[in-house]
């Protein structure tokens, strides 16, 4: 081998070396690409679904009413018509969300009485459900906005 052949070698290493890293910081580039649009995706369903959640529990008169209305906003989102275990036990953990989310919209006005206990603070109450949904479902809350359900006419004979 000559030392021009030795030099060649030298830049033909050197070349596949840098095509190496090249294809290693594109590979990370896209892994890390694929986690920022998933949590800019989770961030704005987040959004979106705790604005309506918080609409619907700002129009109500009193809590009862504020946890009917968040309900049936998660039921026509998801288009839950009939009742499951499953179903029964989201809804159950989304009323604390839904206390949270009522007593944030309807502040105590003076001379009004505040609850013995106050309900939790509405990031701590969704925190609380996304953990607990995450937990038993294996599956993130937000996840369930991925599944597009389309609308069946309904049809008597």
């Amino acid at each position: 081998m000559t030392d021009a052949d030795a030099f060649l070698a030298s830049l033909g290493e050197a070349a596949r070396a840098a095509g190496s890293r090249e294809e290693a910081f594109k590979a990370e580039a896209a892994a890390s690409l694929k986690q920022l649009e998933a949590e800019r995706t989770t961030a704005y369903r987040r959004l979106s679904f705790l604005q309506a959640l918080t609409a619907r529990a700002a129009a109500a008169e009193t809590p009862e009413a504020g946890r009917a209305a968040v309900e049936a906003h998660v039921r026509a989102t998801f288009g839950w018509d009939g009742d499951s275990e499953a179903r029964t036990q989201v809804f159950e953990r989304l009323a604390p969300l839904s206390a949270a989310l009522f007593t944030a919209t309807h502040p105590a006005t003076e001379g009004e009485e505040k609850p013995a206990a106050p309900p939790e603070e509405p990031a701590a109450a969704l925190a609380a459900f996304e953990d607990w949904y995450e937990q038993t479902r294996t599956s993130s809350f937000w996840y369930l906005f991925e599944h597009y359900m389309p609308e069946t006419p309904r049809v008597d004979f």
